[in-house]
């Protein structure tokens, strides 16, 4: 089994947009890119990461995250908003407060995937 660990640092991400350092971004809405596309969170938006360089669309770049390893209850996609679901897992259905937001997909009910707190 995979240690639950998590990550607070930079993280490889890519450009949805032209970003600028020390700004907030989000993962782009519909995103499939390995590494998932960011761009700015607007007003009342919540936010991935801060930019950490200023970099071009389609460039890669560096964001401070702080993710962790989830136990999914059934399948989602990549950029997936992620809710508490029984047994401590996560899912894609829509329980209560978003809780993550998924960067890489699952595929079956206990896969151990990577996620942004939201």
């Amino acid at each position: 089994m995979t240690q639950s660990v998590y990550n607070e640092g930079g993280k490889a991400f890519t450009c949805g947009e032209d970003l600028l350092v020390n700004r907030r971004v989000k993962i782009e809405p519909g995103t499939v890119t390995i590494p998932p596309e960011v761009i700015y969170a607007d007003a009342g938006e919540a936010y991935a990461g801060i930019t950490m360089s200023n970099e071009a669309d389609g460039d890669k770049i560096s964001v401070i995250v702080r993710t962790y390893l989830v136990v999914a209850a059934d399948a989602f996609a990549v950029n997936a908003t992620l809710y508490g679901a029984a047994d401590g897992k996560v899912s894609d259905t829509s329980s209560g407060t978003a809780q993550f937001v998924a960067l890489e997909a699952a595929t079956a009910d206990g896969d151990v995937v990577e996620a942004v707190r939201l």
